[in-house]
């Protein structure tokens, strides 16, 4: 838990990919599902293309050395104003790294903020977040 709270304090894809184990699944709401370090990568360098700004709070967990379960709040700016989403992560570990994630959460705020901020539309298409195709993320 506490490499998740420290890594979306400052989220950079380094620390991201050193918290994948080589076989990672990342189940989440508005994208693709993604497969291994590499499209998890893809992933996290699309979400940073929309909100770079992005911060994750821990809200409260719960784990053993199997399992976890993160309650979180995300703030970000998307179109020059404030967006929050809150989320439950549950995560299946491996040799201490996320072999599964699959995030709980209502896209709707989100959503809104794009949908309402027009300014914001090209920042979507750019971030590809829900493509698959030329990876704009480094082998990890």
């Amino acid at each position: 838990m506490r490499a998740f709270a420290e890594m979306w304090d400052r989220p950079t894809m380094e620390g991201f990919a050193a918290l994948m184990h080589p076989e990672v699944r990342l189940v989440q709401p508005l994208a693709r599902p993604a497969h291994g370090t590499h499209e998890a990568c893809e992933w996290f360098v699309a979400m940073l293309a929309l909100v770079p700004d992005i911060r994750i709070a821990v809200d409260r967990w719960s784990g053993t050395s199997e399992a976890l379960f993160i309650e979180w709040t995300a703030t970000a700016t998307f179109a020059g104003k404030p967006v929050r989403w809150s989320a439950v992560d549950r995560f299946r570990l491996a040799d201490g790294k996320v072999l599964e994630r699959i995030a709980y959460f209502d896209p709707l705020p989100l959503l809104g903020a794009v949908v309402a901020r027009p300014s914001g539309w090209l920042r979507v298409v750019r971030s590809r977040l829900g493509s698959r195709g030329r990876s704009t993320a480094r082998r990890a």
